[in-house]
C-alpha cells in the first residue's frame, strides 16, 4: 500500500470517528447495560444516589437523565486512546441503600483493554462521588 494512501485512510478514519463521536448522545430512552458491566453497592439511597450522579461533571459528564427511572447516562468525550463512551448507569435499591449498575458502550470504535479501562476508571468516579462506604463486587460479564 502507498504510504500517502494509507495516511490518508487512517486520516478519513479519525475524522469520521470524531465526528460520530461528538455528534453520538447517550439517551436513557435506549439505554442499555450490555456485556461490559460493574456493580457498586452503597449505603446511600437511590434517590440521594441518583442525584450525585446525575450531578457528576468533568471527565465523565451527565449526557441524559430520568429520575423517575433511576436511570442516568454519562459520558466521557474524545480523548487520545479513545472515541469517547457511554455509560448507563441504573441504580436499584437494595436493602437500606442501593445497588448500581454501570454498562460500557464505544462511541464509535475502540481496540484492545481500553474500554475496561475507561469502564474502570467512571466507576471508580461514581464510587468518589458516593462516598467511601461504595464499593464494588467485581467485573460482571
Amino acid at each position: 500500500m502507498d504510504f500517502h494512501l494509507f495516511v490518508a485512510v487512517v486520516a478519513g478514519v479519525l475524522v469520521v470517528g470524531s465526528l460520530v463521536s461528538l455528534a453520538r448522545k447517550g439517551r436513557v430512552a435506549g439505554a442499555q447495560i450490555g456485556r461490559l458491566r460493574r456493580e457498586v453497592h452503597t449505603p446511600v439511597d437511590p434517590q440521594a444516589a441518583f442525584d450525585r450522579i446525575s450531578a457528576m461533571r468533568g471527565t465523565f459528564h451527565v449526557d441524559d437523565a430520568d429520575a423517575s427511572a433511576q436511570v442516568v447516562v454519562l459520558a466521557s468525550s474524545l480523548s487520545p486512546s479513545s472515541f469517547g463512551f457511554l455509560y448507563p448507569v441504573f441504580i436499584h435499591a437494595d436493602g437500606g441503600g442501593s445497588r448500581i449498575e454501570v454498562g460500557c458502550h464505544s462511541k464509535f470504535l475502540v481496540m484492545g483493554s481500553i474500554r475496561s479501562s475507561w469502564h474502570n476508571r467512571c466507576v471508580a468516579a461514581i464510587e468518589a462521588t458516593l462516598g467511601p462506604a461504595a464499593g464494588t463486587r467485581g467485573a460482571i460479564r
